[in-house]
């Protein structure tokens, strides 16, 4: 702009220049006598100057135009690139001014309150936000500015867990404003805990391992394909006479404990029986030799060495030795523990498939294999706890070996299955059992679990017949029968735990059934579907399932609750969730039942959601459920209708719905008489 403007004062100047000479030298040509015409034709060259100035001029102009529209789309891209790459980051980035007023915002951070840059620009935290969530970030801002520092913090809210970088920034008024990302970490802070959960646990098997191992009466010691030693027990270690197995980690073992005969002569490498059976990849069993402790002296040792294989191929191996006095303790007692199951007392797996193999010979011919699964031990587990799960799974052990025969096998061959071996069985014997097992159990409820078990079974009546294919056949055969009963065990199971939970209390049956007619009728006056009554009205039926991990003392209740009482009542909301999540016919009322203690005004529980953020048939449940639990006969100070009527209005817009309340009120058969003006 400054060359256009000092083109245009030189071309004025040229201008005068030409016209002020030709006035003079116009005057005097007339004066001399020189004819007007020149005059004229200086003029005229002149003004065809000053066009061709004015247009250059013009010119010049526009291409300066051209540059600044280039500029200013230049800028343009450059702001939309700016955008673009913001918008592409999954952190919240925003910018504020010295007041923590936003200036800009990503797409991320407007997804997150789900407004439009017009509702944030311009705006602070209190305006879009609660005043709590609000506070939390205007502190660090403060502190940004205050102390022009960069913040990087770590902040809980809702639930969830943000990492924030926050740092001043210089804008282009001089001033300071606030930049800031933040990233929700919730997902790699559970990754964390999950893994140093994990590191934990194995680290505290590591521990249970070599406390087992600490724990033998006889010693126990492991190499590596080399001979050289990767651990020894607390008892390996004191009979062989060291402090700690660190004198022996990484020691030829051979060399350091078995070197010679008990009479001093040596005992050649290729002579060492352990050294053979890690040679040969079988057990070693010996009686007759000696170990050497650490002063020098021997003692008779009776070990057992076991390479260890992978692949085909020996990667170790494990040396159990002992006195000769303690033998028969510790074979009965390893003995016992490789066969039998820690929980049930049962055999477990390993010893199942020994024995299968070993029944296998046409003498035992016709052999029965029954498989069982016992039913809802997920359930158990996640309602009641696992200690609850493992008295099922010892009751139906229990069960199961009443009812066989001594001869019989009887194994826990995983978590929640059970394996028979019957010979000389056949189908009707077979069958006779599984009756027997059924009868047996349904008389053992744990908690209000009824023991319940899928079995399934094949039998091999032919010697050649693959033992392994009768075994699979079994597996599912048994995997069948639990896939056609799932939804009549399960829904027996929802039942059953209904039903124990109304034994337990008159109070909590009455309320049910009050409160799934009341939420009935109330879905007909809202004019819901049928199939939304239903759900509203199952929903009302089994709102407080959750309530049967309560105690019966605590479950009858009705005042004076302690804070501790107070709290594990307030869990019952999240037991219910839990448990109708955990079956495909109940599994759309668990969120119904989850909020059905949430408040209008946030002031409710578990989660203190608020307004519409309830669940609709929450919402309602949890007015009719409130005016039941007010008028029913079996609470402790038991309201009028009229009474709970009009505390109910007073807590409009607090604890319940007022759109929902007014309908509630309109209801016939709720209110007979105009008590209570809705209008007030």
């Amino acid at each position: 702009m400054k060359r256009l403007k000092n083109i245009y004062i030189g071309t004025v100047i040229g201008i005068l220049l030409i016209i002020i000479p030709s006035a003079v030298y116009g005057t005097d040509s007339i004066k001399d006598g020189i004819t007007q015409e020149i005059n004229d034709n200086i003029l005229f060259l002149g003004g065809i100057f000053l066009i061709l100035i004015s247009f250059t001029y013009i010119l010049l102009l526009y291409r300066s135009n051209i540059k600044l529209k280039n500029k200013t789309k230049e800028f343009n891209n450059l702001y939309e690139l700016r955008t673009q790459f913001m918008d592409a980051d999954d952190r919240l980035i925003y910018l504020k001014d010295k007041n923590s007023r936003y200036i800009f915002v990503n797409e991320a951070l407007k997804k997150y309150y789900n407004l439009k840059d017009e509702d944030i620009i311009g705006k602070c935290d209190s305006d879009i936000s609660t005043e709590e969530f609000a506070e939390i970030k205007r502190k660090t801002d403060e502190e940004v500015l205050k102390n022009n520092i960069k913040i990087e913090d770590t902040v809980e809210w809702d639930g969830r867990v943000y990492k924030t970088n926050k740092f001043p920034i210089k804008l282009l008024d001089g001033t300071y404003g606030v930049g800031a990302y933040i990233k929700d970490i919730t997902i790699e802070n559970w990754v964390k805990e999950e893994k140093e959960k994990t590191t934990k646990k194995i680290k505290e098997h590591k521990e249970q391992l070599q406390l087992i191992l600490d724990s033998t009466a006889e010693g126990i010691y492991g190499m590596d394909n080399e001979g050289n030693c990767t651990f020894c027990n607390k008892k390996g270690i004191e009979l062989l006479g060291y402090e700690n197995q660190d004198e022996l980690i990484g020691k030829n073992m051979h060399y350091q404990i078995h070197y010679s005969y008990k009479d001093g002569i040596p005992m050649k490498l290729e002579d060492c029986k352990i050294v053979q059976s890690f040679q040969r990849g079988s057990k070693a069993h010996v009686e007759d030799e000696v170990f050497w402790r650490k002063d020098g002296t021997s003692f008779d040792v009776e070990y057992d060495s076991h390479p260890q294989m992978k692949d085909g191929k020996v990667v170790g191996g494990v040396v159990t030795f002992s006195d000769n006095t303690e033998k028969k303790i510790q074979e009965e007692k390893i003995q016992y523990i490789s066969t039998h199951d820690s929980l049930t007392d049962l055999y477990n797996r390993r010893y199942f498939e020994e024995q299968l193999k070993g029944i296998d010979v046409k003498e035992n011919l016709p052999i029965s294999i029954i498989i069982g699964d016992v039913n809802s031990l997920k359930q158990t587990n996640d309602i009641f706890g696992h200690r609850a799960g493992d008295k099922l799974l010892k009751e139906a052990a229990k069960s199961i070996e009443k009812v066989c025969r001594d001869e019989d096998v009887v194994a826990r061959i995983g978590g929640d299955e059970f394996g028979i071996i019957l010979a000389n069985t056949d189908e009707l014997g077979t069958e006779k059992v599984i009756e027997r097992i059924n009868e047996s159990l349904s008389e053992v409820k744990i908690e209000a679990i009824k023991a319940t078990i899928s079995l399934g079974y094949n039998i091999k009546t032919k010697e050649t017949e693959d033992i392994s294919r009768i075994l699979e056949d079994a597996e599912d055969d048994m995997y069948k029968k639990k896939t056609l009963t799932r939804d009549i065990v399960n829904e027996e199971l929802i039942n059953t735990i209904v039903d124990t939970l109304h034994n337990k209390s008159v109070r909590e049956k009455t309320h049910s059934e009050n409160v799934a007619e009341l939420a009935k009728k109330m879905g007909k006056e809202l004019s819901l579907d049928k199939s939304e009554i239903l759900k509203l009205e199952n929903a009302g039926y089994v709102h407080d399932i959750g309530k049967i991990v309560l105690k019966k003392e605590l479950l009858n209740k009705s005042k004076d609750l302690t804070l501790e009482e107070k709290e594990k009542f307030q869990q019952h909301p999240l037991v219910g969730y839990r448990i109708l999540n955990l079956f495909d016919h109940t599994i759309s009322l668990a969120e119904i039942v989850l909020s059905h203690h949430e408040n209008y005004d946030g002031s409710g529980y578990p989660e203190g959601i608020k307004g519409e953020e309830i669940p609709y048939m929450s919402r309602i449940i949890r007015i009719v459920e409130s005016f039941d639990s007010m008028t029913n006969e079996y609470s402790y100070k038991p309201f009028t209708e009229e009474e709970a009527l009009k505390e109910m209005k007073n807590n409009s817009g607090k604890l319940y719905d007022p759109k929902l309340l007014k309908v509630f009120f309109e209801m016939k058969n709720i209110v007979k008489m105009k008590i209570i003006s809705l209008n007030e």
